[in-house]
């Protein structure tokens, strides 16, 4: 009895554990894309923890999570819908009134300040030795004072650096190509139309030297800040992931090499009939 009580109470552990998200995307290919537009037009409430830190699936988007970095709110934070239009911070579906075009983004304000990322397996069968991203920058809207930048990166799971705390945990590596970086600071902001190319800006990175062995993690985030005046709303949309791995065929010079070695060994037995 006592370990049937057991292994229910560990069920319904794992379960709470899965109910929370934090799931990863799982590399079964070299490439991965998104284009966000699940993320659709219909806002979620408490989507967000008001705890710092405190990681939760982003409502619509499978294997991307979000987290509130900072904001002196005390109330859950909303997955919101807007069309540049919004002003408070937080986490947001950003496209046109009831359009289907999705990019994922956020605002900043003292309240709230949020981040995103998503953690990638690797199950492709083989050691990743690099990582292609790119992916369309929009703006949706402009800020005071203040050019605004979403800062990006990467680092890889260890005991340090889990599901449960990547967006906000410390030793991340900088990847400054994937930054969002606002447009320039006006006196007045107000809304910009993020699927017109004028507002949009193509980013792109390569993440080399990895040793990222068959199971293992690697975590991907963008956390937002709390910057002077009123702040931008930026947002990524067309996201692209590309696996390489180094190969294991031989060089050219190499290939050569191993024929004439060939060739002489073939000689040489000629010689010896």
């Amino acid at each position: 009895m006592r370990l049937f009580v057991a292994s229910c109470l560990s069920l319904l552990a794992l379960c709470a554990l899965q109910s929370k998200g934090e799931a990863e995307i799982v590399l079964t290919t070299s490439t991965y894309t998104q284009n966000f537009d699940s993320l659709g037009i219909n806002a979620t409430a408490n989507a967000f923890s008001s705890t710092v830190g405190t990681i939760s699936p982003i409502p619509n988007l499978t294997s991307w999570d979000g987290a509130k970095v900072g904001g002196n709110g005390t109330t859950s934070v909303a997955m919101s819908i807007s069309d540049g239009n919004s002003t408070s911070g937080g986490m947001y579906s950003f496209g046109a009134a009831s359009g289907a075009d999705r990019a994922l983004g956020v605002i900043a304000s003292g309240t709230n300040i949020m981040g995103f990322g998503f953690q990638l397996r690797n199950n492709t069968g083989t050691t990743i030795t690099g990582l292609d991203i790119s992916f369309t920058q929009e703006n949706w809207r402009s800020s005071t004072t203040s050019q605004n930048t979403v800062t990006a990166g990467w680092a890889l799971g260890s005991g340090s650096i889990t599901s449960a705390n990547y967006i906000t945990a410390v030793g991340f590596n900088a990847v400054s190509g994937l930054n969002l970086v606002g447009p320039a600071a006006v006196a007045t902001n107000g809304a910009l139309n993020g699927n017109d190319v004028a507002n949009q800006v193509a980013r792109s990175a390569s993440i080399t030297g990895l040793t990222l062995a068959q199971g293992d993690s690697i975590f991907f985030r963008w956390v937002d800040a709390n910057d002077t005046g009123n702040d931008a709303g930026l947002a990524i949309d067309n996201f692209s992931l590309t696996a390489f791995s180094s190969s294991a065929v031989p060089e050219p010079a190499t290939l050569s090499l191993l024929g004439v070695a060939i060739g002489l060994g073939a000689v040489a037995r000629y010689r010896r009939k």
